[in-house]
């Protein structure tokens, strides 16, 4: 999940996360990361996680990768997919549900195929 408007960015008592201009990613900068658990307690969707060293950890797509995020390329099944919510890959047009509530803006999202799995 990567937030509009991330409420883990606004609470960052260090700066540790930010937001992309050039693609809307929400990062995590591991060495600014105190460990507080501020952004934990305000996420509406739980995407904060930390390590056993207690730093916070979330999905960054796979940046410095230069290609889709390891999940979606690895997906035996071809289960996963990515993109940004008002423009969604191939696969997913129509499918998208409603953004989910909040004032956080989500936009964009990893999206689980289902149906290609043989799930509806």
């Amino acid at each position: 999940m990567h937030c509009g408007q991330p409420a883990c960015e606004a609470v960052c008592p260090t700066g540790a996360i930010s937001k992309r201009a050039e693609d809307g990613i929400v990062v995590v900068d591991r060495d600014r990361c105190n460990g507080c658990q501020e952004c934990f307690s305000v996420c509406p969707y739980d995407v904060p996680q930390f390590g056993s060293d207690g730093i916070m950890q979330k999905c960054d797509f796979c940046l410095g990768r230069g290609e889709e995020p390891a999940c979606v390329a690895h997906c035996l099944t071809e289960a996963l997919n990515y993109g940004v919510m008002e423009n969604p890959p191939g696969l997913a047009v129509g499918k998208v549900a409603d953004k989910l509530p909040g004032t956080t803006e989500p936009s964009i999202v990893i999206l689980h195929n289902y149906e290609r799995r043989g799930y509806k």
